[in-house]
């Protein structure tokens, strides 16, 4: 009788340490979960970010191409110092975003950057230059997330955007400067961050 007794005493231990460790498992279980939901919203400020950069670039650049092959260099800046934003400020609409592209070295004086956003264009040509793979950078406040990636150039914003004389034609130029006469945005080379992507977007 006595061992029966100490059997039971002990199968009843074995079960106690049992459930408290399958407790302390769903407690630690739950201690991960909100990492792994931070990793989720981050993953999905990151792609949502992506879309409205990537369907504004398409837009603007669908367009532009389009005069581009039409009219040349020339009409292809004309359509730019009028369309430009108005397209930009659709595609704001269109995502429920507010959607800008600013640059330390801007054309059209509504897209100067602000020190922070020229400090992030420094780190995005850094990662070009050192050809790192580029992440955006993504801040959020309460309700709000902020998201920033590069604009880089290519053979054919070299035209509008390249080295004067070799890249731009100098009756191009001379256009810049109607349009533009405090233009920045000249100089560069193929595959350089010329500004950045400034889109704003609620959490919700």
């Amino acid at each position: 009788m006595k061992k029966i007794l100490i059997s039971i005493f002990v199968l009843a231990l074995t079960l106690s340490s049992c459930q408290n460790n399958k407790s302390q498992d769903q407690t630690d279980q739950k201690k991960d979960e909100p990492v792994q939901v931070e990793k989720k919203e981050q993953k999905d400020y990151k792609s949502i970010g992506l879309e409205y950069a990537i369907g504004t670039k398409a837009e603007l650049g669908k367009n532009l191409m389009t005069k581009m092959k039409e009219d040349g260099p020339i009409h292809a800046l004309e359509f730019c110092n009028v369309q430009a934003m108005p397209i930009t400020d659709s595609m704001s609409k269109k995502y429920n975003a507010d959607i800008k592209r600013v640059s330390d070295k801007n054309r059209n004086p509504s897209n100067l950057a602000s020190e922070q956003e020229i400090e992030y264009i420094r780190q995005f040509s850094q990662m070009v230059s050192n050809e790192d793979q580029v992440e955006p950078i993504i801040e959020t406040t309460e309700d709000k997330v902020k998201f920033y990636y590069p604009i880089t150039t290519n053979s054919m914003c070299l035209k509008c955007h390249g080295k004067v004389g070799e890249d731009i034609a100098t009756e191009t130029y001379n256009k810049i400067i109607e349009l533009y006469p405090e233009d920045k945005a000249i100089g560069y080379q193929e595959n350089e961050v010329r500004g950045i992507w400034r889109i704003y977007f609620d959490k919700e």
